[in-house]
């Protein structure tokens, strides 16, 4: 291949690869928005835990708040058990309902979003909820477990 066959043929590469990647993002958003419809979350939680049906998480460093660092879109994670939670941005962690130091709540016409400090790690996590139905389930939860809101959010 000569020199401008082989720019073309990788052009044409990288549009289809970020095409189907931008389809995949679209789907498992879309089936976010779906699945959260029938979530309901039970007053005693299986042992498996419940998955909350994530649109997006991110991550960054508590001291420079709401600035990320890490994103993740295509497979972000929040399952909540009866003692903690799991959640993933780039790694899956695991938390105490004891451990969140701040919770802090979100919501707009475009966006509902839990972002958790932890007492133990100098990052927070944010998780974007796909709808306020959803957000409300969760943050009722978190009250039940002792685990409230801070004064003064933009709700």
């Amino acid at each position: 291949m000569s020199s401008p066959e082989w720019i073309i043929f990788a052009a044409i590469t990288i549009i289809l690869i970020s095409a189907f990647v931008s389809l995949r993002v679209f789907a498992r958003k879309r089936k976010a928005v779906r699945s959260a419809r029938d979530i309901h979350l039970p007053i005693a939680l299986p042992p498996e835990g419940v998955e909350i049906p994530l649109i997006a998480a991110y991550s960054g460093l508590k001291a420079l708040a709401p600035v990320t660092f890490s994103q993740n879109n295509i497979y972000p994670r929040l399952i909540l058990f009866e003692d903690h939670f799991d959640y993933k941005v780039i790694l899956k962690k695991s938390a105490y309902y004891g451990d969140i130091e701040g919770l802090y709540s979100f919501r707009s016409r475009y966006y509902n979003k839990l972002r958790f400090h932890l007492y133990n790690s100098s990052l927070f996590f944010t998780a974007v909820l796909p709808d306020e139905r959803m957000l409300e389930a969760v943050l009722s939860f978190l009250a039940a477990k002792g685990v409230h809101p801070q004064p003064g959010n933009r709700n």
